[in-house]
């Protein structure tokens, strides 16, 4: 277990590159304000937020080398699978092992997290290519799950567990 600590301590020191190198417009700035005012937690580091929210479109459309939200999509969800086995683990003592898995995996379903998605309205600061918006992709649930997923890894990364 020692270089899973290793590589855990790793991870959490690479810092990311930066999300765009143009910046945002004073919309695109205002939304992700008044999404960690609805989420209740400020970043520390603003482009990890930036990052969790930019879906790959923005950076094909805008021919930008830099990130988009899939690998914070990746650890989001590992990040979430852990935390709701945890609060299973302990909401619910006498349960087995089949049963908690079957409980995460009701929780951590798509639908769930676009039902979350949706009331946190993380749909109106996801930074995308206009042909995107247009289709209104901000509002698919398969966006809104990936955002939401993207913004947990973000927020752990920023806080760590403590968030």
């Amino acid at each position: 277990m020692n270089w899973v600590r290793k590589l855990a301590s790793k991870l959490r020191a690479e810092e990311p590159t930066p999300a765009q190198s143009k910046p945002l417009t004073k919309r695109e700035s205002a939304a992700l304000r008044k999404l960690e005012k609805r989420i209740g937690y400020q970043f520390r580091d603003k482009e990890l937020l930036e990052i969790a929210l930019t879906h790959p479109s923005r950076l094909e459309e805008k021919k930008i080398v830099g990130k988009d939200n899939q690998r914070l999509e990746f650890l989001g969800d590992a990040v979430l699978g852990m935390i709701l086995a945890e609060r299973l683990f302990k909401l619910f003592p006498d349960e087995d092992e089949g049963k908690l898995t079957q409980a995460r995996a009701v929780l951590a379903r798509g639908e769930q997290l676009c039902k979350l998605g949706r009331k946190l309205q993380i749909q109106q600061a996801i930074l995308m290519n206009r042909g995107e918006i247009r289709s209104k992709g901000n509002e698919r649930d398969s966006t809104l799950e990936d955002a939401l997923e993207s913004l947990v890894g973000a927020i752990y990364l920023d806080a760590g567990m403590r968030a």
